[in-house]
């Protein structure tokens, strides 16, 4: 799975992963400067 998701989301993100299967391997890293027609619901 490949996906784009905020900082504030990362964590949950990370927890459903690990309770899906504890033993995967997943890895994320920062990205800057992404271009295109998207739209960042606020949180709360």
């Amino acid at each position: 799975m490949r996906t784009i998701i905020t900082h504030e989301e990362l964590p949950q993100v990370i927890a459903a992963v690990q309770s899906a299967d504890p033993s995967c391997f997943y890895y994320y890293h920062d990205i800057e400067g992404i271009s295109g027609s998207y739209y960042i619901a606020p949180i709360g």
